[in-house]
Parts: structure tokens; sequence; C-alpha cells
């Protein structure tokens, strides 16, 4: 997507407003994500590729066996939030009790992860 190295020439290409392609190049930002890699360095045949490798040595690695403990894949999503791939949403309610009870959504914070 971008040929320049320089971040202010890489901005100014980005979000030059008066050229008539600026909607699809932004929507074109919007799904590749915010990663550096895929938005500065690869092509767009080879995203879904550097994606499914990005996942597989990130995230899956370490969370295959489904019997770990719960402390184990609280500790992991504690990293990973920690380390902005998701965010994690807690549920928010008047009655402390539901607050306890209810299960908090997980969000994935990048749109590219979700190609």
């Amino acid at each position: 997507m971008f040929t320049e190295e320089d971040p202010k020439k890489v901005l100014n290409q980005l979000f030059n407003r008066s050229s008539t392609d600026y909607i699809e190049r932004l929507m074109e930002r919007v799904l590749i994500g915010g990663y550096p890699e895929p938005c500065l360095n690869i092509s767009r045949e080879n995203l879904p590729l550097w994606f499914e490798n990005y996942r597989e040595t990130y995230i899956n690695r370490d969370i295959r066996d489904l019997e770990l403990p719960l402390s184990t894949l609280r500790r992991y999503a504690t990293m990973l939030e920690q380390t902005y791939q998701i965010q994690i949403l807690y549920p928010y309610y008047i009655n402390i009790g539901k607050r306890l009870v209810k299960t908090p959504k997980i969000y994935i914070t990048d749109t590219g992860m979700l190609n």
C-alpha cells in the first residue's frame, strides 16, 4: 500500500484529502489493520498468509491444549490485553452480583486480525 519509508510522507499519502481515492485508501488501511509489517511491506495478496502465520506464532502456539488451568488462561488473557492484542470488556450492571456472574466480552483490537 505504501512505498515511502518516511513516516510523514506515508501519513501525507494516506490522508491527502484532495485525492479522489481517499475513501478507498482509508478503507483499505482500516481493513489491513495497524501492524507495521502488513501496512508497509506486504502485498495485498500475501496479507492472509501473514495474518495466519502471526496468529499461529503469537496466539495459537501456547493455547492448543484446551485442558489448561483457568489461572493459565487468565494469565494469557492478561498478557494479550497488555500487549494490545485483545480488549476485555467487563460487564456493567448496577447490581454488583450480576457483574461478578456475567462473562466479560473479548474483542480483537486490530481489524487486520479479522481477515
